[in-house]
């Protein structure tokens, strides 16, 4: 599936809206500040010129730092795969948008028994399979593993994910220090070295501040590691609109964008020039409910000012979308999926992520995973747009064909038919009679019967023997540690 460049992006935000909460954004950062970093931040903070009190943790950041960063940030961020044709490359001077996978769910459904279960490091295995079969752009550790020690999940979900696909891995999120220095250790084994790795990045990190203007202080070690180690930094922060940010969403997105901007300014002081990506993922608390949404127009609309404001700090950008809060696969997870997946690939972000993901992103689901493929393939058709040059106008050939003509075997139809038409491979258009006569499946059955089909025959390239031993070594040198330390 290739990545599209939208022809006219959607924008939910004037110019004027882009700057009022750029400005506010900047407000928040020098006169209310940021809290819970480490205690290396602190420094790096205080070093930099930024105000910090020690005892409160609290950092309130000069504008000035604010900017310096954003110059300093890269506009363009490589994401290598461990096979050549799996590179990607986020520039926000020519967006592109490509469709990644969800992550981190602690549940999944099993693909046999249609069954909600905790998910196992197997799990995380098969789904980086299967999602190397499919046409997502990237891999990521789609579930934390119930079946290993809750403090390792991450590296055992990197060792599962590292040995079964050949594209990027991203978003690996380490809950502690040794947690990101394992996974990056893991990612210059596959590489060869750390040096390697810097040029080739197949591994990119990820930290998320916790609204209202806090970063747990494990978070900014998190950040500290990648950023000294310059390896690609998603940053990012999840506000719920009504309970941990403003109801409106103005104010939302300007605490969120402040959020963002706290950490890419981080990233930029540990080592300037350090990849970074605008990770905006805010939404809404349902009052009804008291559930985050995931799959509500107004999340739709926050990852789509996020695009815009990444692309105001010409800074690649990672948006949510493709979710639901649906617990299993029926209409409203078409709509909420489609509406999201659509809105924002016409947004123009770099990365959009969310595929595969069911009930608040709690869950992950092999079927959601081949449908979501499919909705995708969709929303890239529509932000591609229509062409229209001489040769798609098509006027000699109209006048070639005649009056009650038939176009079906000319050679036009041939040449523009890829580029012109999307081809789904699961959706259904027979007609009834035939649908009936080849089983009458519906789109689950299908999706289940694709899924089981791509793990019976995809493997992707087996790493060496010697690297698998020594991301298994790194595994094992955790667990002692991890034993050590109780």
């Amino acid at each position: 599936m290739p990545s599209v460049r939208p022809r006219r992006p959607w924008s939910p935000l004037t110019k004027r809206d882009l700057h009022s909460v750029h400005a506010t954004s900047l407000e928040i950062l020098e006169r209310i500040g940021v809290t819970g970093f480490g205690e290396d931040a602190i420094k790096i903070f205080d070093d930099a010129g930024a105000n910090v009190d020690y005892g409160s943790k609290r950092v309130t950041i000069p504008q000035y730092i604010v900017a310096e960063a954003l110059k300093k940030a890269p506009s363009t961020v490589r994401l290598n795969g461990r096979s050549r044709r799996h590179n990607i490359r986020l520039a926000s001077e020519d967006r592109r948008v490509n469709f990644t996978v969800g992550a981190e769910a602690p549940m999944v459904i099993d693909l046999d028994t249609d069954q909600q279960r905790p998910a196992t490091k197997r799990d995380a295995a098969e789904l980086a399979r299967l999602v190397d079969a499919l046409d997502y752009s990237t891999n990521i550790p789609l579930v934390t593993p119930q079946d290993v020690p809750p403090p390792l999940w991450v590296q055992h979900a990197t060792e599962a994910v590292l040995n079964n696909t050949e594209k990027h891995v991203n978003f690996v999120c380490p809950t502690s220090r040794n947690g990101a220095k394992d996974v990056i250790r893991m990612a210059a084994a596959v590489v060869g070295s750390i040096e390697e790795l810097r040029k080739k990045p197949v591994l990119s990190g990820g930290c998320q501040f916790t609204s209202p203007l806090q970063i747990p202080q494990e978070v900014s070690n998190v950040l500290v590691e990648f950023a000294g180690n310059r390896i690609p930094l998603s940053i990012g922060s999840l506000p719920l609109a009504g309970a941990t940010s403003p109801i409106t969403l103005a104010g939302t997105l300007a605490q969120e964008n402040a959020e963002i901007l706290a950490g890419i300014t981080l990233a930029q002081l540990v080592s300037p020039g350090t990849p970074v990506m605008y990770n905006g993922v805010g939404t809404i608390m349902d009052m009804q409910t008291a559930n985050l949404s995931m799959g509500s127009p107004e999340q739709a609309l926050l990852s789509a000012a996020v695009a815009q404001l990444s692309e105001h700090y010409r800074i690649p950008c990672v948006i949510n979308c493709c979710l639901s809060e649906s617990k299993v696969y029926d209409v409203q997870v078409g709509y909420e999926k489609a509406t999201s997946a659509v809105l924002s690939a016409l947004a123009g972000a770099d990365l959009l992520m969310g595929a595969g993901m069911l009930q608040y992103c709690e869950v992950s689901c092999y079927k959601a995973l081949v449908i979501d493929n499919e909705i995708i393939g969709y929303a890239l058709r529509i932000a591609n747009g229509i062409n229209v040059a001489d040769e798609t106008l098509a006027l000699d050939l109209i006048e070639q064909v005649g009056p009650g003509g038939s176009f079906l075997t000319q050679e036009h139809t041939r040449d523009y038919l890829k580029e012109e038409m999307f081809l789904p491979r699961l959706t259904d258009r027979h007609r009834r009679a035939v649908w009936e006569k080849k089983g009458g499946k519906t789109i689950e059955k299908r999706a289940k019967e694709r899924a089981l089909e791509i793990l019976r025959v995809h493997h992707s390239m087996a790493l060496e023997k010697g690297i698998q031993e020594e991301l298994s070594k790194i595994v094992e040198e955790a667990q002692r540690r991890e034993l050590a330390g109780r």
